[in-house]
């Protein structure tokens, strides 16, 4: 279930980030804040590294 939970976060990163990008005026600041915090949540619950969700 964390696994899952995990992904799903990370997954959701990658979404608003590039929503950001794509939307937004200050998308270049706020890309970064989105993919590491999927990353770290990723990462505080499943223990895995990869950056790419699929990794």
């Amino acid at each position: 279930m964390k696994e899952m939970l995990g992904t799903t976060f990370h997954w959701a990163g990658f979404f608003f980030g590039g929503m950001a990008v794509i939307g937004s005026d200050v998308g270049g600041i706020q890309l970064p804040i989105f993919l590491l915090v999927g990353w770290a949540t990723k990462y505080a619950l499943t223990g895995r590294k990869g950056f790419f969700p699929w990794s």
